[in-house]
């Protein structure tokens, strides 16, 4: 219970340099105390975000006091995943929750059908496309621009051409409305990796993205 694996940055910040089987203080809002270092992971933007990745074990955390096991998700990435079907992928799914003691998770069927899916979020008035196909940086980097560029851009091209300047309006507001994608754009633009290969996914739940290296 008193192991933990941290990054680079945190044992030159805050460990002392400590390596592999030394000691070091965690002095967190929800963990403290001495702890051994059981392994390194590598420092990914953790000195420009100042924020420390660490990983702890299990048993240290169903000892701690705000452990609740239905807050935490398990997310899964099957190796050729673009060559399963969704029977073999739900069975797979089922031995993992079973093995696990976990929930069995419900299966978008959309998935096997679609490499994207678009909709409207009609709570946050908002419209939304994902991908759930792995892409190359250059090819997440476009996807993302492209809502802006088709309907902010090209329709700013087509309202200059026609001379009509409600059309025009309304591709300044896309343009201003991709706004996010261009914070996405510019996070995974200042993303550093010495890695040799890697894919951006979409985030499963949440806006942004996932990169798998290796």
């Amino acid at each position: 219970a008193n192991e933990v694996v941290v990054s680079e940055y945190f044992l030159s910040t805050y460990g002392n340099n400590a390596r592999i089987g030394d000691t070091v203080t965690l002095d967190t809002e929800s963990f403290h105390g001495d702890y051994i270092v059981s392994g390194i992971m590598d420092s990914i933007n953790e000195k420009e975000a100042n924020a420390c990745a660490i990983i702890i074990s299990k048993a240290a955390l169903t000892e701690w006091n705000g452990f609740d096991p239905a807050g935490y998700r398990a997310y899964v990435h099957f190796k050729n995943s673009d060559q399963l079907g969704e029977e073999l992928m739900t069975s797979y799914c089922r031995e993992i929750a079973e093995e696990y003691q976990l929930p069995m998770p419900k299966m978008n069927s959309k998935y096997f059908v679609y490499a994207s899916d678009f909709g409207f979020i009609w709570s946050s008035f908002s419209p939304y496309c994902t991908c759930s196909e792995p892409l190359e940086k250059w090819q997440y980097l476009l996807g993302t621009a492209m809502p802006a560029l088709v309907l902010g851009g090209g329709a700013a091209v087509v309202s200059v051409m026609t001379n009509q300047l409600l059309l025009f309006i309304l591709a300044e507001y896309m343009i201003l409305s991709g706004g996010g994608d261009f914070l996405i754009i510019l996070k995974s633009m200042l993303y550093r990796t010495d890695k040799q290969e890697s894919v951006y996914c979409d985030h499963p739940y949440e806006c942004g993205f996932v990169v798998f290296e290796k």
